[in-house]
């Protein structure tokens, strides 16, 4: 396992990899390991989110992780096929995390992906915490046109 220790108090961007291969059917979820530690300091938090690429040529959805300081473990890349699951299609292949199907003597289900050892898939960003000092009140103390309006109210 590498082990990395944030020392700057700059913005970092490390790309994670797979450590490891994973086929996914639609709908199937999967933690998937890095084999990369982080130390991340006090103040400061690591987000895991998905690469551009993947997220757009895809159906792979990695939801954000947060590694808070302190965490010094194996992170994962937490991942979803979202694909729909097609009532009897199958394929000879799967699909790769550029969405091109790469063909294999394995017959699976449509939509089904594989991730192999050494694709990138996600990206760690490290930024740091702002906590600000909260105060309870009775009501605010200026009044804002949208008020309590919620989803929508803004025009979308």
């Amino acid at each position: 396992m590498i082990h990395l220790h944030v020392i700057s108090n700059y913005y970092r961007h490390v790309i994670k990899f797979s450590a490891e291969t994973v086929v996914l059917e639609p709908q199937e979820k999967a933690v998937i390991k890095t084999d990369v530690a982080v130390s991340i300091p006090e103040g400061y938090v690591g987000l895991l989110t998905s690469r551009s690429g993947v997220s757009s040529k895809t159906h792979l959805v990695i939801e954000t992780g947060k590694i808070d300081a302190g965490y010094h473990g194996n992170l994962g890349i937490n991942i979803k096929n979202d694909a729909i699951a097609s009532n009897g299609y199958i394929t000879p292949g799967v699909f790769d995390i550029k969405g091109e199907i790469d063909l294999s003597d394995a017959i699976r289900q449509y939509g089904t992906y594989q991730i192999n050892e050494g694709d990138k898939l996600a990206q760690l960003v490290i930024v740091p915490i702002w906590t600000p000092e909260l105060k309870q009140v009775e009501e605010f103390e200026s009044v804002s046109e949208r008020g309590e309006k919620g989803f929508g109210s803004s025009g979308v």
